[in-house]
């Protein structure tokens, strides 16, 4: 579902680290360096957002959307990456990560305790106005 796969979640050394597919090619941020033409941009756009939609029928709000977390496989599959502040969706009490990801319960259970809702996280200039007045965030 255009979504990097998570195989594990977990702390060591108090810190939280995800482990998840790797993909060799570029991030959108740089795969747009280069001259396309506009039916490959918007295909790629598309990818990414059927992503996001993935997340978000599964209860995720990403909260950390951007182009350099957008990956283009050699493979040319387009993949939405770097969950990690990810949050259950104000629709759903706890998202389904388990079922989206393919992880077990415990690592679906130990993503979704990642982040507080009302935590100033993510990069400032892709930030929704929700999350600059650290309010609920819902798409």
């Amino acid at each position: 579902p255009n979504v990097i796969p998570i195989y594990e979640i977990g702390e060591r050394e108090d810190s939280t680290y995800i482990v998840m597919e790797y993909v060799e090619g570029p991030t959108l941020r740089e795969w747009l360096q280069d001259s396309r033409s506009q039916a490959a941009i918007l295909s790629v756009f598309k990818a990414a957002a059927r992503g996001l939609i993935a997340a978000h029928n599964k209860g995720l709000v990403h909260r950390d959307f951007k182009p350099d977390n957008v990956m283009i496989g050699k493979d040319g599959r387009v993949r939405v990456a770097d969950f990690g502040l990810a949050r259950a969706s104000g629709e759903l009490a706890e998202p389904d990560v388990a079922a989206m990801t393919r992880t077990s319960d415990i690592a679906g259970e130990a993503f979704s305790a990642l982040t507080q809702t009302g935590a100033l996280l993510g990069t400032p200039a892709y930030m929704s106005p929700e999350q600059h007045q650290r309010t609920v965030a819902t798409a």
